[in-house]
């Protein structure tokens, strides 16, 4: 850029040039315009001018565009657009300032790296050098100084304008660029946006089945162990989930004005099950009144089946793919059993239960002869010579006599008198009672650490494993036999009995690989059980004959308040 102290070195060369282009002004500096072209903008040291002529029959010979323009190539500084446009309306010949000051000779170019020269202007300084790096990944570009000290900072307009011819054209903001530009250090001039991943499908769930087989607590916070809270209901026609859809995400843009794509969000179907339907794409509603049955991938609504009164004479016994609720009795004789859950409101007199989760409130006056199997917990007021199992834990409001408890997980007795006396309970992880035997001294074996139920199972299994084993040794044999004969050369009927002899050893070796497998699992679940242990709230009494994680423990005097566990090959007492 010439400086404005040199200009009138080139005064001449300017003169020759076209009356409408630049020439030098009075007090240095450059004109563009004249009288005849009906404008005239002056750039000297005293500020930017502008005289606007009238012109005969208001013709005009130029635009508002144009005058932006050779502003803009002088890069005039923060000159006023109100002021501007007025005097082109008044075009009365009048001497108006537009700018106090501009920046440079329009005949000034940059290098290719956007450097400024040794140009220099009234202050006598030349311009900062700098230069743009841009990044890799092209999301951000930063300005370095190359030459600073002793000189100029660049305007805004400057600077941007070299941005712009590096290519950098998003991403930067002036206003940052007017702050941070003074303090003459390198920055990041200018940031991409990134792009916004879309978010996956989700599932809102409006129910919640965590508390299902706990204790509930009323508005005194005091705990009810006669609820536990074995269903969560709904009713035909409430939404019971919504799925909220994947969102494709929001595109990005470099510094140099690339879009950048988005990744969409992962989808995910809407978890319909049995007897539910979908309503506004996207909602599952209950079909049917039931609980709900959440299996992970899909909800549904189990329906249950209401008996008014007594299991009994009346209504037969009960086998129902559901859940099932009797409000009266189970009599003797009579069994529910269901693929549900069962909940009685009154007593099992004698009879027999099946199902997932249990809830007896009157509970269980077996008479030698009741069981009740549940899949998952089950709870009872009191259990009397009965015989009680479940896959999780056993809950006993009051107290269990002479009866037989086999739990998977927990048997706690948590009531107020939470009495286990005679019988023997068996558990694989924990026995929780006020009181284990009697002052009488009657004879009571707990056994904790060893889930008969996968005992059981286990040996079941086991045996199912050797026996398919076998059946594969004998297969394999006959296979191989078959090997020496000329297949062809039998009947059509016999070449087929082999082919199917041979494809059955492939779901036969799935089998055994199953089986392998669900024993591997049962170890493990097997091994968990080692740290097994017995909690007395009040007293143990002797004649109780304990067994943890099978070391055995005759007990010749009372306890009271304590942990019992096994410690190497003893059994130790701790603090409750």
């Amino acid at each position: 850029m010439a400086a404005l102290d040199e200009t009138n070195n080139n005064g001449a060369e300017l003169a020759n040039q076209n009356t409408a282009g630049s020439n030098t002004g009075k007090n240095g500096g450059f004109i563009e315009g004249s009288e005849e072209s009906g404008y005239q903008i002056e750039f000297d040291k005293d500020g930017v001018f502008i005289t606007v002529y009238p012109m005969e029959d208001d013709h005009v010979l130029f635009e508002m565009d144009t005058m932006q323009k050779i502003l803009d190539k002088y890069r005039t500084a923060e000159y006023s657009i109100v002021t501007l446009t007025k005097a082109l309306r008044k075009a009365d010949g009048t001497r108006t300032q537009l700018a106090e000051t501009f920046d440079g000779d329009p005949d000034s170019e940059f290098d290719d790296m956007h450097r400024f020269g040794n140009t220099t202007f009234d202050n006598g300084l030349p311009w900062a050098e700098y230069h743009f790096e841009i990044s890799k990944d092209r999301m951000s570009a930063t300005l370095k100084w190359d030459e600073l000290k002793g000189r100029q900072i660049p305007s805004v307009r400057d600077v941007v304008e070299s941005m712009r011819r590096a290519g950098i054209v998003y991403g930067f903001d002036e206003n940052y660029l007017k702050e941070i530009l003074v303090k003459g250090i390198d920055f990041v001039a200018a940031k991409g946006t990134e792009a916004k991943k879309g978010e996956d499908a989700r599932i809102e769930k409006y129910f919640d089945l965590s508390n299902i087989g706990k204790a509930a607590s009323d508005n005194n916070d005091r705990v009810d162990f006669k609820n536990l809270q074995l269903f969560v209901l709904a009713k035909a026609g409430d939404v019971i989930a919504r799925r909220i859809p994947h969102t494709l995400g929001t595109p990005g843009k470099n510094v140099l004005g690339d879009e950048i794509s988005a990744k969409s969000g992962k989808p995910r179907p809407v978890p319909a099950g049995k007897n539910t339907t979908i309503q506004n794409e996207n909602e599952v509603v209950a079909a049917i009144d039931g609980q709900i049955v959440d299996n992970g991938s899909t909800i549904s609504i189990d329906p249950r089946f209401d008996v008014s009164g007594n299991v009994g004479v009346s209504t037969g016994n009960i086998v129902f793919n559901g859940s099932v609720m009797v409000s009266g009795d189970v009599e003797m004789g009579f069994s529910v059993k269901a693929t549900g859950d069962i909940e009685i409101g009154g007593v099992v007199s004698g009879g027999d239960l099946e199902g997932n989760n249990i809830s007896i409130n009157g509970g269980v006056q077996g008479m030698g002869r009741s069981k009740i199997v549940a899949r998952g917990n089950l709870s009872a007021s009191f259990a009397e010579n009965a015989e009680l199992e479940a896959g999780g834990d056993i809950h006993i409001v009051d107290v269990s006599l002479h009866s037989t408890l086999t739990a998977g997980g927990k048997i706690l007795l948590e009531g107020r008198r939470g009495a286990l006396t005679g019988g023997i309970a068996s558990a694989g992880e924990e026995v929780s009672a006020q009181i284990i035997g009697n002052a009488a001294n009657v004879i009571t074996r707990v056994s904790v650490g060893q889930n008969p139920m996968l005992q059981r199972e286990y040996k079941k299994l086991t045996k199912e494993l050797n026996e398919a084993r076998k059946k594969m040794d004998s297969l394999k044999k006959t296979l191989k036999a078959l090997e020496k004969i000329d297949i062809m050369s039998l009947p059509e009927q016999r070449i087929e009995q082999i082919n199917k002899l041979t494809r059955s050893q492939f779901p036969l070796a799935g089998e055994i690989e199953r089986k392998s497998k669900q024993l591997a699992e049962m170890d493990e679940e097997i091994v968990k059980m080692k740290h097994g242990k017995v909690k007395v709230r009040d007293t143990i009494y002797p004649g109780v004959r304990l067994s943890i994680n099978s070391v055995l423990k005759n007990f010749q005097t009372a306890q009271s308040f304590c942990s019992l566990y096994v410690d190497g090959d003893d059994i130790k007492t701790g603090p409750y």
